[in-house]
């Protein structure tokens, strides 16, 4: 997998988050070598001021000949993410859901290789619930 496109691709839209991408890039690219990604993103990225990173999964997936889904409880700010997907990648096929993400990844019938959890209720020391 060659994360050099996303990460170039992404980081004009985030720089702050430059610590964060050369992380996740990192590991990516030494660890996790799927020739295919199939990406869920649950909790959906609705506007650039807050942080967008799904759009550097999206176009991981996107670049592999995969798939991106992003899922989120609240039908406004999927309504505002496809908005934004249409924008950044225009033509592309970005599949959005409205739906809770626990209900969703027990239903998901595919076979995702990399889940982004960006959900507003995970806490981490306990997070079966979200």
């Amino acid at each position: 997998m060659n994360t050099k496109t996303a990460y170039d691709f992404y980081l004009p839209f985030c720089a702050e988050r430059k610590e964060q991408l050369d992380v996740v890039s990192d590991i990516l690219e030494k660890h996790l070598r799927f020739e295919k990604l199939e990406v869920i993103e649950t909790g959906a990225s609705q506007n650039l001021q807050d942080g967008c990173f799904g759009f550097y999964f999206c176009k991981l997936a996107l670049d592999s000949g995969g798939t991106f889904i992003s899922v989120d409880i609240n039908e406004e700010i999927v309504k505002r993410s496809e908005q934004l997907y249409q924008i950044h990648f225009p033509g592309q096929q970005i599949n959005h859901f409205v739906s809770d993400s626990v209900e969703f990844l027990k239903k998901y019938e595919g076979t995702p290789n990399l889940i982004h959890l960006d959900s507003w209720d995970l806490y981490i020391p306990d997070p079966v619930p979200a």
